[in-house]
């Protein structure tokens, strides 16, 4: 069995030739849609290079046995998009790991910190040119209550962003370093929502990203600026709130409501660890992998 997951489309070329070599069954993982996200973003804007990535996608795509995509706005991308077969195109999601996020202990956690009775907004992860953090900042200016913004994570627009956030004065916005995972996990717990921030692009909006499922293990209320799949998902299950397109005023007044809704918050953290203790268990995750993979390679999956 070959397994490869994309990005980049080099490693599913790389996967495709080698399950010809091998004579072995290929399955292709879909974590973001190349070369959508490079041309909606305007990294590559030449036609020549998007049609060689896309001629990649299309090659990978039809030589897999089975692909696999990690959102259901993916899959849907691929069905709709692609013309695959709905039999062809798998959803595994990403997961929660409850090994990392134990039962949460926010008291202890906000202890260890210094917290005390803080308001606390985390965003975790990449601070790149997909990720919008300016539109955090301009709600954090914009807030008429104190809140105080833990930024962790490294990227190309760190410095640009730190740089804003001293022109404006904002000196409750801290920007911590890029950490290892389990040492993240006091910052989450110990926080009173966590934001998913990304660019307003279409192909976004079939975003799951992987801090969400850190944010629902740490039982986070979640909110998203940015419309699609996780907003729906949201709103749907009573985790978080949707606070806008890009927009910082409505970012603004949703982090504001959130912080003068207390009951509302813990409903939200209980219903999000739920959700992470059953759809979203990791372990759930890797079986229903497991039963893709034995099915590829014409196994039936073993009884459980």
């Amino acid at each position: 069995m070959v397994l490869a997951t994309s990005p980049p489309l080099t490693a599913g070329i790389a996967g495709l030739a080698a399950g010809l070599l091998k004579r072995a069954p290929f399955v292709f993982e879909v974590r973001d849609l190349w070369p959508e996200v490079i041309e909606e973003l305007g990294v590559v804007g030449q036609r020549l290079p998007l049609a060689v990535l896309d001629a990649m996608a299309r090659l990978t795509y039809y030589g897999a046995r089975r692909v696999v995509a990690v959102t259901p706005g993916i899959r849907r991308w691929l069905l709709e998009k692609r013309g695959l077969s709905a039999d062809k195109v798998h959803l595994v999601t990403q997961g929660a790991d409850l090994d990392l996020f134990p039962e949460p202990d926010r008291s202890a956690a906000r202890a260890g910190l210094g917290l005390g009775d803080e308001f606390v907004v985390v965003y975790a992860g990449a601070l790149g040119i997909a990720n919008k953090i300016d539109v955090v900042l301009e709600a954090a200016r914009r807030m008429s209550d104190r809140a105080l913004f833990l930024i962790i994570g490294e990227g190309m627009e760190k410095k640009h962003l730190q740089a804003l956030a001293a022109e404006w004065g904002l000196d409750r916005v801290k920007f911590l370093p890029g950490m290892a995972r389990q040492d993240i996990v006091s910052h989450l717990t110990a926080a009173d929502v966590g934001l998913v921030s990304l660019r307003s692009l279409p192909v976004f909006g079939t975003a799951l990203p992987n801090k969400f499922f850190d944010y629902l293990g740490a039982g986070l209320p979640v909110v998203v600026n940015f419309p699609g799949d996780l907003a729906r998902l949201l709103e749907e299950e009573g985790i978080g709130r949707y606070g806008g397109d890009n927009d910082p005023v409505r970012l603004a007044q949703t982090l504001e409501e959130l912080q003068r809704d207390a009951a509302g918050r813990a409903e939200m953290g209980r219903r999000a660890r739920l959700l992470a203790e059953t759809t979203f268990r990791r372990d759930a995750q890797s079986q229903r992998l497991e039963e893709i993979l034995m099915r590829a390679a014409g196994h039936p999956p073993a009884e459980r």
